[in-house]
């Protein structure tokens, strides 16, 4: 009996909207699949074009007085949160057959790997080798996670004399964003935000030849930032004064929204905003001092964003997503796609090594704390303390290995 063939352009539209709807708004798979055939081609949409940005670029320092031919400028750069995974092996309870991983291009083009959090991994001898722009596709299948985006300062011949002055707290950023589109018309103007240690937001369109600051909100409201998330078409903005501001592309103040704060004592609050499936977590972390033990020197809470109700609720239920709070940004994966990791839970760093991590990103180095918060049984712990994660963000699985 002669084989039945199905041809993919046979293949009905009902099925077609389904993969469409499965590919999401990922430009990379889009392209794949109306790559099969010109039917799906011709029945799926291209991805909106925009202006490409090429990193790294060439922006001008904080304060204008300083001319970048004499004192240098800021490079922006971008770093890739990825999932490979290897075709060729299969997930089993002893062994992984994906990673996820952050990769930062150099200078002279080859590619540095990354955990999330910052850290070196371990590559296999099987791994390929990264350069000239290129993921070998045939050994790994790569889906991005998310961007993060940074600011390093580009010293001239006065340079220095920048970092020895009281502008050099100034140039410690822990945030930095772009625009996920244009903000004019003209369909070339991206926005850059860019948070500092001292919680201060300066921005600049790129093409603009100076950065500029929300002076008046500041005199306004007297609001430091922790973080800033633009989400649903606005930009988030968590302040320590338990306070959410929200802001269209212009960063016109369109809501002032309270949360809860339930920290007492001596502590250190930080707060992070992060995307989940569509949904706004915020997550406070307030750390007490002269604790001993991880579980009595932090305390957690997770909040959920009611659009409804413009307000902010309590959290406990993640569903099966994890949190992955980084130095520079944060993000959401599901624990179905990512077996190896629990549902329901936040990863992060000690905040006070922030700072540390953004240097340890060039040095690459590894020694990081790294905790989970698991909000079913509110226990916090080291990941190494974890059965079956020890290795998750510190090695890439090998294709030979048995």
């Amino acid at each position: 009996m002669a084989r039945l063939i199905h041809q993919w352009s046979h293949l009905p539209e009902e099925l077609l909207s389904i993969i469409t709807k499965l590919a999401g708004n990922r430009e990379e798979d889009t392209l794949r699949i109306r790559s099969v055939c010109s039917s799906w081609r011709s029945f799926i949409a291209p991805p909106p074009m925009c202006k490409k940005l090429l990193f790294p670029l060439m922006l001008p320092l904080l304060n204008p007085r300083h001319a970048p031919d004499v004192y240098g400028y800021l490079k922006l750069t971008s770093m890739t949160i990825y999932r490979l995974d290897l075709p060729s092996c299969k997930e089993s309870q002893h062994r992984r057959n994906w990673c996820l991983i952050r990769l930062q291009q150099t200078d002279s083009g080859n590619f540095q790997v990354f955990n999330p959090f910052g850290g070196r991994v371990e590559l296999s001898p099987s791994f390929p080798q990264l350069n000239s722009n290129v993921i070998n596709s045939l050994a790994f299948y790569k889906s991005q996670i998310t961007n993060s985006y940074h600011l390093s300062m580009e010293r001239g011949p006065l340079g220095n004399a920048i970092l020895d002055s009281a502008d050099n707290n100034a140039y410690k950023f822990i945030k930095v964003i772009v625009s996920s589109k244009p903000v004019t018309f003209a369909g070339q103007d991206y926005l850059v935000i860019a948070l500092t240690s001292k919680g201060v937001l300066y921005h600049m369109k790129l093409g603009d030849d100076r950065w500029s600051t929300l002076d008046h909100y500041y005199e306004l409201l007297n609001f430091v930032a922790c973080d800033i998330l633009e989400y649903n078409g606005h930009f988030f903005l968590a302040c320590k004064e338990r306070i959410t501001v929200i802001m269209n592309y212009s960063l016109q103040v369109l809501q002032v929204i309270p949360f809860l704060n339930r920290g007492h004592g001596e502590s250190s609050c930080y707060l992070n905003l992060v995307e989940s499936k569509g949904a706004l977590f915020l997550v406070q972390k307030h750390w007490y001092k002269y604790m001993e033990t991880i579980d009595k020197s932090l305390e957690i809470e997770v909040y959920i964003f009611m659009h409804g109700l413009n307000e902010w609720k309590a959290s406990k239920h993640l569903g099966d997503n994890v949190l992955f709070l980084c130095h520079d940004c944060c993000f959401s994966i599901s624990a179905e796609d990512f077996p190896a990791l629990k549902g329901n839970c936040v990863y992060f760093m000690h905040d006070s090594s922030w700072e540390f991590a953004n240097d340890a990103i060039c040095k690459g180095l590894k020694d990081f704390t790294i905790y989970v918060y698991d909000l079913e049984d509110g226990s916090i712990g080291p990941l190494l303390s974890h059965p079956g994660n020890s290795s998750i963000l510190w090695s890439i699985p090998s294709s030979d290995a048995n």
